[in-house]
């Protein structure tokens, strides 16, 4: 039975990074990621930032590299295979007249990325014919994709990658973070905040919410509404953001130094983030509001 079970393939789909190649994504991730934490710190810190001026950082520093990534994504996605020690991958056309062969290679040694970016996943140390390569595959499968390397051969020893194993476990596992899908966090939820905020301008510039489109038309009602749309969401992926830099190490340093608590504290982390940001911004623009 156990003999049956182990050559039975793992078939996932992933991303698969040349090592190379690894290092510029994680780059791009780090850098759109820590651009919207470093801009959130300004504020906190009393900076005065106009909306043209923002509007130009969150696209040159966070919108721009996350789209690069996300395009490197698209490109490197690959149908994976592992069995036997085995690593095969196809890379995903993403035309139809696109062609990629498929490469199988041997497993050495692997691990756990030691901090999961640009996403969970593992670095393979590998051969082939032309030699040896390091591959770093990243998949949302995460238990498949760490099932089926236990069942090729042990990971290598180290603490650092331990704790990046846990962690993307314990992140993956739990049921809070779909709370934090974007088009509810930032889009469907945002239309609260953004109503307030459009409707408190309206009310202060034009006496009522409908009071610009009475004067000047649809047009310039409609322009006026976009803009505190564009910038009341940039200002909710910044206040997300902050909160998101102090869950987010406090998680890691559990999983590497007390892995056994590393699930509840993600657990009260996940609660944290939700409450400050669910429950506290429509407090807040309601107290600004109103009072």
């Amino acid at each position: 039975m156990d003999s049956q079970s182990s050559a039975q393939p793992a078939r996932l789909k992933g991303v698969a990074y040349p090592t190379g190649l690894h290092y510029l994504a994680a780059g791009l991730f780090a850098v759109s990621r820590l651009s919207l934490v470093v801009i959130a710190f300004m504020f906190f810190l009393g900076w005065v930032i106009s909306p043209p001026l923002l509007v130009r950082l969150i696209l040159f520093f966070s919108l721009i590299p996350a789209l690069a990534l996300i395009l490197m994504k698209l490109v490197l996605a690959s149908d994976c295979e592992i069995s036997d020690g085995l690593l095969g991958f196809r890379r995903t056309a993403l035309f139809r007249f696109a062609r990629s062969r498929a490469v199988r290679l041997n497993i050495g040694s692997w691990r756990a990325l030691s901090l999961p970016v640009p996403g969970p996943g593992v670095l393979i140390g590998a051969s082939e014919d032309a030699g040896k390569r390091s591959i770093a595959l990243e998949s949302k499968q995460l238990t498949a994709l760490l099932g089926a390397l236990d069942r090729s051969g042990p990971a290598a020893a180290s603490s650092l990658a331990q704790a990046g194993r846990i962690f993307s476990e314990v992140r993956a596992c739990s049921r809070l973070l779909r709370w934090h899908w974007p088009i509810f966090k930032f889009g469907v939820f945002g239309l609260l905040p953004v109503f307030l905020v459009f409707r408190l301008h309206q009310n202060i510039m034009y006496g009522g919410l409908l009071g610009q489109y009475h004067l000047h038309g649809l047009g310039p009602w409609l322009s006026s509404l976009s803009y505190h749309w564009i910038m009341v969401t940039i200002y909710l992926v910044l206040y997300a953001a902050f909160w998101r830099s102090w869950v987010e190490p406090v998680c890691w340093l559990s999983a590497r130094f007390f892995p056994s608590r590393a699930a509840a504290v993600r657990a009260w982390g996940e609660a944290f983030a939700l409450a400050v940001y669910f429950a506290g911004i429509p407090l807040f623009v309601i107290w600004r509001s109103y009072f």
